[in-house]
């Protein structure tokens, strides 16, 4: 039997959610994406006709078969060739329709098996995504465009400001029920009251909508772009042992189906747990203090308060390890009984990147950088492998300035420091670890920066004495050693405990000999996590009230 598969995916989701910088077309923009290959898909099949089935025995003319569906993506199964095709001419109308300005790639082909379908359908997506997309209408020189995207203007919104056309359906849907909420929230609180924000500047302090900030805070949030770590080593480990195995033809569709919905329920189960851990408030406030954009697969990219940012990130990545490892339990149990596939780990990981920034700077600049972050912090975790598998952890920066630039200058610029003596000192540690992986590694682990944060925290401690320490690493290692011994000579006259308990912190974070040292040995020389703490301390809840200490 010719099996046919259609394949779908679309592409620079987080350019299309993050166009023009304002939250409520991102949350608009969140919700189609959202909805894309869920409902506005049911409806496609509805009108040809079609019916999903996971039965490849049931494929017919009257139904269709999906080993993907989600996120954006999804990978089709029909009986004949006409009716691919008119999936096909249907289903990229109506993506041009209901998500105008997204770029998306497809592909249609045939093979003798699932398999090879598939494999034919991704080598022409291969091709496809070196071609870029043609968007309508094509600015020219005597066209107005939007100043907020550069794209051309469609009309006016309510203060009066150009806007193209994307931005007027994003605008629309983003007062639209969403689904967002229940993928966040854990079910017992979907009938609590609770809502996410949908502006950042709302029109009276009463506004229901409106980002809940600190009040007596500056309106710092923090973007996180969550990934996770090892799907490839589960999929190379299958592709290796179905390829040529007939006798687990037909199974194909409920292995590689069953891995999909496997991963989306984890990392929907992490994100519920983060959530309600810390993100439901614990007082009569129902609007919650972040912003999801997109949750699928093993992807999450959120908008969350600056103070909370690091602790979500945190419980999101720990949560990922432990249910991913119950879902693949559950998986190969029911899906790959009586198969065996070499190499499979038994609990996926993720990393993160974090970027703390003003509400009013811009999204789409900062989020680059926070997938920038997360590529990042899975390369340094890559040093840290226990098996095959890298170590979850997070990479975060604060942006002090008005032009964001990518990573690699910021490293190079703003976070390394000439040591005087020929050599470079960097002032992050980088990714730190979470969850039970890192915790088998040689990797800085976050519990330890946390412990390292509250000794600073503490009324003893002068705050501005760590950042003028930090400011004296960009100036002169000299000076910043002579200041250094003489914090310690007082802290020690005043807090002799505590002096005791930071060098101990230090140490575990890796600096051999804190008391006459901020430094530890890291796989690029020379790094110190005081930079990584007077970040903590300026975006923590503590750090928002005004310097009260010596």
């Amino acid at each position: 039997m010719t099996c046919h598969a259609y394949l779908f995916e679309a592409r620079s989701i987080q350019q299309y959610i993050l166009a023009s910088g304002r939250l409520a077309e991102m949350v608009g923009a969140s919700k189609i994406i959202d909805a894309l290959t869920d409902t506005t898909l049911d409806a496609a099949l509805e009108t040809l006709g079609l019916a999903e089935t996971d039965d490849p025995s049931s494929l017919d003319g009257a139904h269709v078969a999906f080993s993907r569906r989600e996120g954006g993506v999804f990978v089709a199964f029909l009986a004949d060739r006409p009716r691919a095709e008119r999936l096909r001419a249907l289903w990229t109308l109506v993506v041009q329709n209901v998500a105008p300005g997204l770029e998306w790639i497809d592909s249609l082909a045939d093979g003798e098996t699932f398999s090879e379908a598939v494999d034919a359908g991704y080598a022409m997506l291969a091709q496809r995504r070196s071609q870029p997309s043609t968007m309508l209408p094509e600015a020219t020189p005597y066209m107005r465009v939007a100043p907020r995207t550069g794209e051309p203007a469609a009309g006016r919104g309510k203060n009066g400001e150009w806007r193209d056309g994307p931005a007027g359906l994003k605008h629309t849907a983003s007062k639209a029920d969403s689904r967002l909420r229940k993928k966040f929230l854990p079910p017992e609180l979907w009938d609590k009251g609770y809502i996410f924000p949908r502006e950042l500047t709302p029109e009276s302090d009463s506004d229901r909508y409106g980002f809940p900030f600190l009040p007596e805070s500056k309106r710092n949030v923090a973007i996180v772009h969550a990934d996770g770590n090892g799907l490839g080593l589960i999929l190379n480990a299958l592709k290796q042992t179905l390829v040529g195995r007939d006798d687990v033809g037909r199974r194909y569709l409920a292995i590689y189906r069953g891995f999909s919905d496997a991963i989306g329920d984890a990392t929907r189960n992490a994100a519920r747990r983060a959530t309600g851990q810390v993100l439901v408030s614990h007082d009569d406030r129902q609007t919650l203090p972040a912003r999801p954009l997109v949750l699928a697969g093993d992807d999450l990219n959120i908008i969350v308060r600056a103070d909370l940012a690091l602790d979500f990130t945190r419980v999101f990545l720990e949560a990922f390890e432990e249910e991913t490892a119950a879902a693949l339990a559950q998986w190969k149990q029911q899906a790959l009984a009586g198969l065996d596939v070499p190499g499979l780990p038994d609990r996926l990981t993720a990393c993160a990147g974090v970027v703390f920034c003003g509400a009013s700077q811009p999204f789409a600049s900062a989020y680059g950088l926070a997938e920038a972050l997360c590529k990042a912090a899975k390369q340094q975790a890559g040093h840290h492998k226990v098996g095959a598998l890298k170590p979850g952890g997070f990479l975060f920066h604060r942006i002090s300035t008005s032009f964001i630039d990518d990573w690699d200058t910021i490293l190079a610029d703003t976070l390394t420091v000439s040591d005087g003596e020929g050599g470079d000192r960097r002032l992050t540690l980088g990714v730190y670890g979470v969850g039970e992986i890192a915790a088998q590694t040689s990797l800085p682990h976050w519990r330890d920066l946390e412990t390292l944060q509250g000794h600073f925290a503490s009324e003893h401690l002068s705050r501005g004495a760590m950042r003028e320490l930090a400011m004296l690493m960009h100036q002169s290692s000299h000076l910043m050693r002579e200041r250094y011994a003489r914090w310690r000579a007082n802290v020690g006259k005043s807090a002799g405990k505590l002096l005791a308990e930071i060098d101990e912190t230090l140490r575990t974070l890796g600096v051999i000999d804190p008391g006459n040292s901020l430094f530890a040995e890291g796989l690029q020389g020379p790094a110190t996590p005081i930079g990584d703490v007077v970040t903590l301390l300026a975006m923590s809840r503590a750090g928002a009230a005004p310097e009260d200490r010596p």
